[in-house]
């Protein structure tokens, strides 16, 4: 490669590693949670849902910033062989299904918002499958070969459960030859899967020739995108190519040099970002977080929210803001008292619901005598004498005139999540913002 110098190389080699980080560990989730011969909260095997039954409880430090108004499900699929059909019931209930592609990214979504709780049944394929789906089946077609279906299911509260437990149950994934009232043909579920640490840190143990390896066998199953062009001509320009039994000792040395150098300097330049991620909109002291369903070129941002666990929906699903500051700046303790206000005219516009969340510094729920870590409007809150709706944040109980409204804080430093399912337009247009979250004197 006479015309790229060894610092071109090395910016490539590093490029090419955040562009391919998503890619492969989803590849590294999946393989994870798929390695069981039967569905638990943990996993389920290919083409099966694994259900969360509980809602998180502030004991359960396996989650990161856990939904404590939803019960979750998730799946993965694999279309590769044959389309896989979803069935999805008729319900009252909001749910929320994201499909997300092998490189992290939201294709598509399916809520109430699309079928009026009406129900549906959808046929996933890949771009080049040839055949007919059945009559009534809507086809998706998906990206890659990879999906990751991640469900969210509205449950008001603990005393519910069993009904939610009833709407998970009624959405089933069927291949599309089972569908079809042929044999079904599993997926061979395997054994010598890892399951020692994160998947996070599974893949920032990987070496150059282990990530490269299995970079070039996914990125032949799961193609690039048309906006990849440029980041795809660079990387095969140092001598990388796509292959299923790629080596790495085949590349030019001043690649492979490049490579082992390069995994380092990403790693550090993907966790610097998750450090600092205020990139979204702010309003008054809260950030907007939301997955903008196709990065395009965003691959450092890509990297950032696929290795934060934290799971985003697109801003006409869901509007998630984050604070962990007051009014002023300051950061938010329960040895002070705040009040969020919303005047009458002004509550969050949604379609579905929303909530509160509240979590402690390391972004998990909070132990408190009230067995409350969320509030929203299906709780009995009370309504001021102008009906103004005030939210009370504090350590303290502040009293029984107050405490259907009181979203109870731990003594030390903690931040807050509003979330709301189903924004209607002033919401997504930005007319309508969060306020502030005022400290009490």
């Amino acid at each position: 490669m006479p015309d790229l110098t060894r610092a071109e190389i090395e910016r490539v080699a590093e490029d090419m590693y955040i562009y391919g980080y998503p890619l492969v560990l989803m590849d590294v989730i999946k393989e994870r949670q798929t390695a069981t011969p039967y569905s638990t909260r943990q996993g389920a095997p290919v083409n099966q849902f694994a259900h969360g039954r509980f809602l998180p409880a502030p004991h359960d430090k396996s989650v990161i910033h856990p939904n404590a108004d939803c019960l979750t499900s998730f799946a993965w699929l694999d279309v590769r062989r044959e389309p896989v059909v979803l069935s999805i019931p008729w319900t009252d209930r909001y749910y929320l299904l994201s499909f997300f592609s092998g490189w992290y990214e939201i294709f598509e979504t399916h809520s109430p918002r699309n079928d009026g709780g009406q129900g549906a049944h959808l046929g996933f394929v890949t771009p080049h499958w040839p055949g007919n789906l059945p009559a009534g089946v809507k086809p998706i077609v998906a990206p890659t070969e990879t999906i990751w279906i991640h469900a969210w299911f509205e449950a008001s509260g603990r005393e519910n459960i069993d009904v939610v437990h009833g709407v998970q149950d009624d959405f089933c994934l069927i291949p599309l030859s089972e569908w079809s009232g042929s044999t079904q043909h599993a997926p061979p579920i395997r054994s010598d899967v890892d399951q020692k640490g994160t998947p996070q840190e599974q893949v920032e143990n990987f070496d150059a020739r282990c990530f490269s390896t299995r970079l070039s066998a996914l990125m032949e199953r799961n193609p690039p995108q048309e906006c990849d062009s440029d980041i795809v001509a660079e990387i095969e320009r140092v001598g990388f190519f796509l292959c299923d039994d790629f080596v790495f000792e085949m590349l030019p040395a001043e690649t492979r040099h490049a490579m082992e150098a390069a995994v380092a300097a990403a790693q550090a330049r993907i966790a610097n970002a998750d450090k600092n991620p205020l990139h979204g909109k702010q309003f008054n002291g809260w950030t907007l977080h939301i997955h903008p369903g196709r990065y395009y070129k965003n691959y450092l941002d890509r990297a950032t929210d696929a290795r934060s666990g934290v799971v985003a929906a697109r801003a006409d699903d869901v509007l998630c803001f984050h604070t962990g500051t007051d009014e002023n700046g300051e950061l938010l303790k329960g040895s002070n008292r705040y009040l969020m206000n919303f005047a009458w005219d002004l509550a969050p516009p949604v379609n579905a619901f929303w909530s509160i969340t509240l979590y402690d510094a390391r972004q998990h729920l909070v132990p408190n005598s009230m067995l409350r870590n969320v509030i929203g409007d299906r709780d009995r809150l009370r309504v001021n004498p102008d009906y103004s709706l005030s939210i009370h944040i504090q350590h303290d109980w502040p009293g029984p005139a107050k405490d259907s409204n009181w979203l109870p804080a731990p003594k030390e430093a903690f931040s807050l999540a509003l979330k709301m399912y189903w924004p209607k337009p002033d919401a997504l247009t930005g007319n309508w913002r969060p306020p502030a979250v005022m400290r009490m004197k």
